[in-house]
C-alpha cells in the first residue's frame, strides 16, 4: 500500500512496483478526486479518511498488505504561508504517520517505510553528514519529518513491524518542483550568472535513483528498522549545474565570477532567490550505509540525469 501516490516520487514508483509483479493499492483520501493517470495503471485504490490521522477508525483497510510505504506529506513551497504553519506541519506529517504506523503495526503489516528527508540534519563545512550525526532540521518542515520519524519508532515499538526510514537529500527529475527545479530553470535561461566562485558542493538524488532505493527497501533484510541517508554521487556545485544545462542547450556556460549579493539579487530577479541561497552552503551526505544495507546503487551521475532531464525538454 502506497500514500502519496499522486505525488512526484509516488507517480514515478507506482510504475516500477507494478512492473516487479506486486499487486498495488494506493491510498487516497475521501474528498479528494481518486485521481487516476498513466503512472497508476495496474493499481487498485483505497479511499480512506479525509485525515490519516483518523485512520485507526478505518473500516476499509486491504486484507494482506505486506508493506506500506508512506510518502504522503505537507511540503509547501518556501515561502507559502505553510512552510512557517508549525501546527498545521505536525498535524499532517507527525500525528498521520503516528496514526498510519499504529494502525499497520495492529494490522500485522511486516514492514513500514517512511520517507523523511536529509534535511533533518545541518550542513557541514568539511566532511561528509551521516546517519551517526546529530540531526539538527533546517526549517519546519524538515522538524516536522524528524518527529515523524519518532512517531514512527513509538507507533511500531513491541510489534512485528519493521521499520525503514530514508533520508533522501533533494530529488529532482521529471515533474519535479522545489529548490534543484528552480536552479535547473535558472540554468536554462540566457543570462549571464554570476556564480563561477560558488564553490560549495551538495548531493543531489535522482527520481529514478530515488524510487530504487524505496523498491529495495521493501524487501531488503539488512534495512530492517536502519534509518539511511539516500544521495547520487558525486556531489556537485552550482557551476557545474549550469554548464551541463547550457551545454545541453547548445550554449556556453557564460558564468562569471561575482560577489554572493550579486548572485542573489540575479536570482531575486527570477523568483529563485530562496533557492540560490540554499545551495550556496555545502551538503555532502555519505549514502554507504543505504547502498550496503538495501543493495543499491545509484543509477548514473547527477550531472549525466540532469542532461538526460533537459534533452527530455522537461524544463518548465
Amino acid at each position: 500500500m502506497v500514500t502519496g501516490a499522486s505525488g512526484f516520487i509516488g507517480s514515478h514508483l507506482l510504475p516500477q512496483l507494478v512492473k516487479g509483479g506486486r499487486p498495488v493499492v494506493r491510498l487516497a483520501r475521501s474528498g479528494r478526486s481518486a485521481q487516476s493517470s498513466p503512472s497508476m495503471a495496474g493499481t487498485q485504490v483505497a479511499v480512506g479518511p479525509s485525515d490519516l490521522a483518523r485512520i485507526d477508525g478505518w473500516r476499509e483497510w486491504p486484507d494482506r498488505v505486506d508493506a506500506l510505504i508512506h510518502l504522503a506529506a505537507l511540503n509547501p513551497v518556501r515561502g507559502d504561508s505553510d512552510s512557517q504553519d508549525e501546527a498545521r506541519l505536525m498535524q499532517a506529517n507527525v500525528e498521520a504517520t503516528h496514526a498510519l504506523a499504529r494502525r499497520a503495526a495492529s494490522e500485522g503489516v511486516r514492514r513500514f517505510i517512511f520517507l523523511s528527508s536529509a534535511n533533518v540534519h545541518a550542513p557541514k563545512r568539511t566532511g561528509a553528514i551521516s546517519e551517526a550525526d546529530e540531526p539538527a532540521p533546517q526549517d519546519l518542515y524538515a522538524s516536522s519529518k524528524l518527529a515523524a520519524e519518532a512517531a514512527v519508532r513509538d507507533a511500531l515499538a513491541g510489534s512485528g513491524t519493521e521499520a525503514v526510514i530514508l533520508r533522501p537529500v533533494p530529488v529532482f527529475g521529471r515533474g519535479g518542483r522545489g529548490s534543484i527545479a528552480a536552479l535547473i530553470r535558472l540554468a536554462a535561461s540566457p543570462a549571464p550568472l554570476p556564480i563561477a566562485n560558488l564553490h560549495a558542493r551538495r548531493s543531489l538524488l535522482s527520481v529514478e535513483g530515488c524510487v530504487e532505493a524505496i523498491r529495495l527497501a521493501v524487501d531488503a533484510p539488512e534495512a530492517a528498522d536502519r534509518v539511511l541517508l539516500l544521495a547520487d554521487e558525486p556531489a556537485v556545485a552550482l557551476p557545474e549545474i549550469v554548464a551541463v544545462v547550457r551545454a545541453t542547450l547548445g550554449r556556453k556556460a557564460h558564468v562569471f565570477p561575482g560577489p554572493f549579493g550579486m548572485a542573489r539579487s540575479l536570482a531575486g530577479a527570477f523568483g529563485r532567490g530562496a533557492a540560490l541561497r540554499r545551495v550556496l552552503e555545502p551538503f555532502v551526505v555519505d549514502a554507504s550505509a543505504a547502498r550496503a544495507a538495501l543493495r543499491w546503487q545509484p543509477l548514473r551521475p547527477p550531472l549525466e540525469s540532469i542532461r538526460l532531464m533537459v534533452e527530455s525538454g522537461d524544463v518548465r
